[in-house]
C-alpha cells in the first residue's frame, strides 16, 4: 500500500469512510445478521501485532469493506473472485481473532441499485495463517532490532 493512501483527506480513504457505515447496514439487512463494531485487537502471541477488523459476524465470522472506485470495482465483481490485493488483510484478520471466516463487502453507492455491494465468504486457512504468522514474527524481530539500535545511538554529545 502507497503511504499516501493512508492520508485520511486522500479522496479513496474518504470514500471508504464515508461508505463503510451505509455497506455495513445493508450487508446486516443482506443476510440477516447484526454486526458488532470491532477495535484493535492485539495478536495472542505476536507482540505489538494486531489487526482491525471492521465488523465481528455471529460468533465465528469477520466482515471487511472495501469502496473502490466504480470502475475497479465493476471489474472486481466481473473477476467473479475475492481479489489478490485484499487476501493477506483478511487472512491477519483471521490469524489475530481466530474466527473461521470473513466476508469482503465490495461496496460503492455510485453502481446501479443490486450492483452497488458485492459479497464473497472468504474461509479460514491455517497453513496460509502460520505463514503469515511466521513474516510477522520475522518483521517484529526487525522492528525490535531497529529499535535496540537506535536506543544505543547517543543523539546528544557528552557535555565536555
Amino acid at each position: 500500500m502507497a503511504m499516501d493512501n493512508l492520508d485520511p483527506n486522500n479522496e479513496d480513504v474518504s470514500r471508504g469512510n464515508r461508505n463503510e457505515p451505509l455497506a455495513i447496514a445493508e450487508y446486516e439487512v443482506l443476510r440477516g445478521c447484526i454486526v458488532e463494531p470491532a477495535a484493535w485487537i492485539e495478536h495472542r502471541s505476536i507482540f505489538g501485532a494486531g489487526a482491525t477488523p471492521d465488523a465481528f459476524v455471529n460468533h465465528d465470522g469477520l466482515a471487511q469493506v472495501k469502496s473502490p472506485r466504480p470502475l475497479k470495482m465493476t471489474n472486481l465483481m466481473r473477476a467473479g473472485v475475492i481479489p489478490a490485493e485484499y487476501v493477506d488483510q483478511l487472512d491477519w484478520e483471521l490469524a489475530v481473532t481466530g474466527r473461521q471466516w470473513n466476508d469482503l463487502i465490495l461496496y460503492n453507492p455510485e453502481l446501479p441499485n443490486g450492483k452497488h455491494i458485492w459479497i464473497r465468504r472468504h474461509y479460514r486457512n491455517d497453513e496460509r495463517i502460520a505463514h503469515l504468522e511466521s513474516e510477522v514474527e520475522k518483521f517484529m524481530a526487525e522492528v525490535e532490532a531497529c529499535f535496540d539500535e537506535l536506543c544505543k545511538i547517543e543523539f546528544l554529545p557528552e557535555a565536555a
